[in-house]
């Protein structure tokens, strides 16, 4: 059996939700490779070390095939659409982690495709007009053309059937896992005084909402501080304003885009986590957050009632009080029992659910 990746929407030196879901299905790829007879070609940018940051080391089963010269998005697009085709003749399956595969490709070779949200479709998102019409067409038209549509959640599959048109037979959910470092640096004085985002800073991560809850619940709780980790995507002056504004002064650092070990470590030393994303297709900064015995404040919305389960608190974020009572709990008490986030995290089992996804690739290349 043959298989391929097309990673070319994955460029440069920095892991978001896309690239950590293929990080962890792949972090066993050798065995999985060698289970179903198999071998593997992975198309990647140049300046993305698949190796390094996705488990994906050259060896007798996989070989890397680095792609120069795609810094312009159009030109990656163009050569994904046009090119990639002819590179992966021969092989029985094309698999893309990030939603477009080419929309014609070699007789014989199959695709399958993971759609993680639909963020494309809403029209308050991040992209650009031209970049949200491509995402949309070739969204719509990769997803229906694919053997299988692997998705991260219910609430995203539901969703993929509806807006996209796939039949739900062949719609798939392999949830993401997480799998913290064997050791994280120890909290200094301080620990458990903090909350944290993990989140890029733009508008549709609603962190003003945050703020907002979290200024009632410090004027009452003294010392404690708010962390956002991840990089400006055209927020950040504004919620830099607004927090000058509400009176937070140092109790609120903008950290920007932070390493694993930062983020960790981050985690490991607070209080709970934050996250109000208005459409997230998962929230792996909840299941972060329960793999090193933390609870959540989630918004009501996409995946994340789904995935916080019991291991968090569910709070509309536009009403301040209730978000300062959601922190005020989990500072003062009473609290989510480490019982009861331990049991949560269990159930998303990373052996499980890689298993799930080989097999779904394997499946679809027989």
């Amino acid at each position: 059996m043959k298989l391929a990746f097309n990673l070319m929407s994955l460029p440069g030196e920095r892991v978001f939700g896309v690239g950590m879901f293929l990080r962890e299905m792949c972090r066993d790829v050798e065995a999985e490779l060698a289970a179903r007879s198999a071998t593997l070609d992975v198309f990647h940018h140049a300046d993305c070390d698949a190796a390094r940051l996705f488990g994906l080391a050259p060896s007798a089963r996989v070989r890397l095939v680095p792609v120069a010269g795609m810094a312009s998005r159009i030109r990656r697009v163009a050569w994904e659409q046009f090119s990639l085709p002819g590179r992966v003749r021969g092989a029985d399956l094309l698999y893309s982690p990030n939603n477009v595969n080419p929309l014609r490709l070699p007789s014989g070779t199959r695709s399958i495709v993971t759609i993680h949200d639909l963020l494309p479709f809403d029209a308050g998102t991040r992209f650009g007009g031209l970049q949200q019409a491509y995402l949309r067409r070739f969204t719509i038209a990769s997803a229906r053309r694919a053997a299988r549509v692997i998705t991260v959640s219910q609430t995203s599959a539901t969703d993929i059937q509806r807006l996209l048109d796939v039949p739900a037979g062949r719609i798939d959910v392999v949830r993401n896992v997480v799998q913290p470092p064997a050791s994280i640096a120890p909290a200094g004085a301080g620990a458990d005084r903090s909350f944290v985002i993990v989140a890029s800073v733009h508008a549709d991560k609603r962190i003003d909402l945050a703020l907002r809850g979290f200024q009632r619940f410090a004027a009452r709780h003294a010392g404690y501080r708010l962390e956002i980790l991840g990089s400006d995507h055209g927020a950040l002056a504004d919620l830099q304003a607004l927090t000058a504004s509400l009176g937070l002064g140092e109790q609120v650092s903008f950290r920007g885009y932070v390493d694993d070990d930062a983020k960790w470590s981050a985690l490991a030393a607070c209080a709970g986590v934050l996250l109000f994303g208005r459409k997230e297709g998962f929230g792996i900064p909840v299941l972060e957050a329960m793999a090193v015995g933390k609870p959540s404040i989630v918004a009501p919305e996409g995946a994340l009632p789904e995935v916080v389960g019991d291991a968090g608190i569910v709070v509309a974020p536009e009403d301040a009080d209730a978000v300062a009572a959601a922190l005020e709990r989990l500072a003062v008490g009473p609290g989510i029992p480490a019982a009861t986030i331990a049991r949560r995290y269990a159930e998303f089992d990373g052996a499980r659910q890689r298993r799930r996804f080989w097999d779904l690739l394997s499946a679809a290349a027989t």
